[in-house]
């Protein structure tokens, strides 16, 4: 089934995972595939009972400083959020963070997923409580660095207060220069450059060397969405177009569902490229993506109304 997911061929995946787990009703990891597969698809509700019962049967639980049970809590919080539950989702990552405060990745997930709700104050005093409660704990450092990047955004946002997005991005830079980890900072730094600095605080934006950034990024993890994704938001802003079209239709076409910014993004592009109806079909898409979704997502909206003054909406 794993591997007919990496084939994209994801219907006949579906059905190993059935036939798993009526072979294996107590096996949780199969549960948690499954219902990684049903997310995927969008399908929360199956999403949610299986990644639920994964918990249950104890995944993760002996193996609290690992992946999996991180990708397990982040997975059951994003089902409810996919489900409109909100209060709930936020309730799990607040339990998990009760009983290990210093679970850097489950903070992180707590300041994405307020940011996704528009909550930017909440999610600002998650990122500080995050940054306090890492020190001395055991998580990698880019974990914490990552949470020192997260909370730059959220001082660059609005301008809020651009000394202090400057001061934290160059603190995260520091605590991994030289080390296995830095390259896989570059993504959310080239995007912290595209989507805050030159926008709200222009004096901190490099362009050039955002896209340098993502390019290194992306060549550590050339599989990765989120790197590719920053590679070809960062040439747009520094007017890279043919490249980043490429990259942006082919991360479309190889997903069933895409975030809303991501669909403002590749509007633009094809606007900047001549091609206005593409344009407005992405644009058509993303609007309706993002009222589906995350409506009060402050990033994605503000994308919304940079597409709709380019491409002359109304």
């Amino acid at each position: 089934a794993e591997t007919l997911q990496e084939l994209k061929r994801l219907d006949e995946a579906l059905t190993d995972f059935d036939r798993a787990i009526e072979r294996a009703p107590a096996w949780g990891e199969a549960y948690y595939l499954r219902g990684r597969l049903h997310k995927r698809h969008e399908w929360f509700e199956r999403a949610l009972a299986d990644l639920d019962r994964a918990a249950e049967l104890g995944l993760g639980s002996a193996d609290l400083d690992g992946q999996m049970s991180l990708s397990l809590l982040e997975d059951r919080v994003d089902a409810r959020l996919g489900l409109g539950r909100e209060e709930e989702a936020l309730a799990l990552l607040e339990t998990a963070l009760l009983e290990r405060p210093d679970w850097t990745g489950a903070q992180i997930h707590k300041v994405h997923s307020l940011v996704k709700l528009g909550r930017m104050d909440e999610a600002l005093k998650a990122a500080n409580v995050g940054i306090a409660a890492s020190e001395g704990g055991g998580d990698a450092p880019i974990f914490v660095a990552v949470l020192y990047g997260f909370r730059a955004l959220l001082q660059a946002a609005e301008a809020r207060d651009c000394a202090r997005a400057g001061a934290d991005l160059r603190t995260a830079d520091g605590m991994i220069e030289g080390t296995f980890w830095q390259p896989y900072l570059h993504p959310l730094a080239a995007r912290i450059h595209a989507d805050a600095f030159r926008e709200y605080c222009p004096a901190l934006y490099d362009g050039p060397g955002s896209v340098e950034r993502a390019r290194a990024g992306l060549a550590n993890r050339p599989s990765d969405d989120d790197a590719r994704r920053a590679l070809g938001f960062a040439l747009y802003r520094e007017g890279g177009f043919a490249e980043a079209l490429e990259i942006l239709k082919r991360l479309d076409e190889e997903h069933e569902f895409d975030e809303a910014g991501h669909l403002f993004y590749l509007a633009m592009t094809h606007w900047k490229l001549g091609a206005g109806a593409e344009a407005r079909r992405a644009y058509d898409r993303g609007l309706s993506r993002l009222e589906s979704t995350f409506p009060a997502h402050p990033g994605w909206r503000k994308l919304q109304q940079e597409a709709a003054a380019l491409l002359g909406v109304g």
